[in-house]
């Protein structure tokens, strides 16, 4: 096991692209493996029929908009920036 130790703002960028690489990695893993065991046709099958069943399920919950969000910069935004450059 290894440490990283970050000191400013970027780290956090670092570490959302090394978690987004592990699971679009495992994502795709995970397809390639499923449809060697699966099969195609199968894929599509369960794909078709789990859409089939969810959508009257969840006719009712409609998507947020986001409307009413408060969209103003935050005066504190370029005060956490990185005092290492």
């Amino acid at each position: 096991m290894f440490r990283l130790k970050l000191h400013c703002r970027d780290g956090r960028g670092r570490g959302l692209s090394i978690f987004g690489t592990v699971m679009f990695g495992s994502l795709a893993v995970g397809s390639a493996i499923w449809g060697q065991v699966g099969g195609l046709p199968a894929a599509h099958i369960l794909a078709g029929l789990g859409a089939m069943i969810a959508v009257p399920l969840l006719w009712r919950w409609k998507l947020q908009t986001g409307a009413a969000l408060d969209l103003t910069p935050s005066i504190h935004a370029l005060a956490d920036a990185c005092p290492f450059r």
